[in-house]
């Protein structure tokens, strides 16, 4: 635990100087679940943060643009491409827990987004990559990662991963 810490923390004042270095590379892992949603595994992820207004997502091939860079916080938004789940799937899947699960609705009357979540884990993905908006949230203090995915304006069509990041030394 107090290794973590100590990680965390350097990732923190490393990603938060910019004067240290114009280049960060940051070896993040993204857990996903398998269909029973029991078994969680971790995808490797890549990310380069360049003059704190570029992430270049490595294992896409693409650069996301920096909206958001605090001693917290850094957020990047683009374009990429990824295996959905499929819309059709969610949307049975969401409607047939509702008709079980009345309480699964917020205030607002839409689903519950965990529920929305479980239902997009256990979906079949599409045989083809698709257009998607991506947003990468890493947190500095906490070294926090989290993607969200979004492949058409229904936001329960959308997918949430978190993982976490490290980071190394200054590419020259």
């Amino acid at each position: 635990m107090f290794v973590r810490f100590v990680a965390n923390l350097i990732l923190g004042i490393i990603v938060s100087s910019p004067t240290w270095a114009d280049t960060i590379r940051l070896h993040c892992s993204e857990t996903l679940y398998d269909k029973a949603l029991s078994k969680p595994y971790d995808i490797p992820q890549v990310f380069i943060l360049q003059d704190f207004s570029t992430l270049r997502w490595d294992n896409k091939k693409v650069d996301l643009s920096v909206v958001t860079t605090t001693p917290e916080t850094i957020e990047a938004t683009g374009k990429a491409t990824a295996r959905m789940p499929l819309p059709t799937q969610i949307d049975q899947c969401v409607n047939a827990e509702l008709a079980n699960r009345l309480t699964d609705r917020d205030a607002n009357g839409t689903a519950n987004k965990y529920l929305v979540s479980d239902c997009a884990k256990k979906t079949d993905v599409s045989g083809n990559e698709v257009p998607i908006d991506v947003s990468v949230t890493i947190n500095r203090l906490t070294a926090e990662l989290i993607i969200q995915r979004r492949q058409d304006k229904n936001t329960q069509h959308d997918t949430l991963h978190d993982g976490s990041c490290k980071v190394f030394k200054p590419l020259f």
